[in-house]
């Protein structure tokens, strides 16, 4: 099973951190998928949940194990026209992404049989979730 780590978070939540590119990279790093908040503005890309945080390239964002959270519009509809994994949802209980994955945070997708068929599993604790010590001096604060 994938572990997508929440906005770069690996050992928790980390407000100061999180949603910025080197907390991004740590992640990375660590062997972990990364869901980062995406905003378009004024013909750039932020990182962001609820403001417009640092600015990427959209290269950066090119990565297969980075999922964007297209936190409006333009930034849904730019990111699908530059072929970068995106989704968008606000209140939703599921949501589709751009490569056709369920996104959820509700309820756990089973099969007929009841056997799982859950792909990832995103959270602020892909640590603890994967059970694995993170790479030494790569973890910051």
């Amino acid at each position: 099973m994938v572990i997508i780590a929440h906005r770069g978070n690996i050992l928790g939540p980390n407000l100061e951190a999180e949603n910025t590119v080197d907390h991004i990279r740590v992640a990375l790093k660590n062997g972990f998928h990364v869901e980062v908040d995406v905003r378009y503005h004024d013909g750039q890309l932020w990182l962001g949940h609820d403001q417009l945080g640092e600015s990427v390239p959209v290269e950066f964002l090119d990565n297969p194990h980075i999922w964007c959270h297209a936190k409006n519009l333009a930034a849904l509809t730019y990111l699908i026209e530059q072929n970068i994994h995106v989704f968008w949802h606000d209140k939703d209980e599921y949501t589709l992404t751009s490569r056709g994955y369920i996104w959820t945070g509700s309820e756990v997708y089973e099969s007929r049989n009841g056997q799982s068929r859950v792909y990832a599993v995103c959270t602020d604790f892909p640590v603890s979730a994967r059970g694995i010590r993170p790479i030494p001096g790569e973890v910051g604060t």
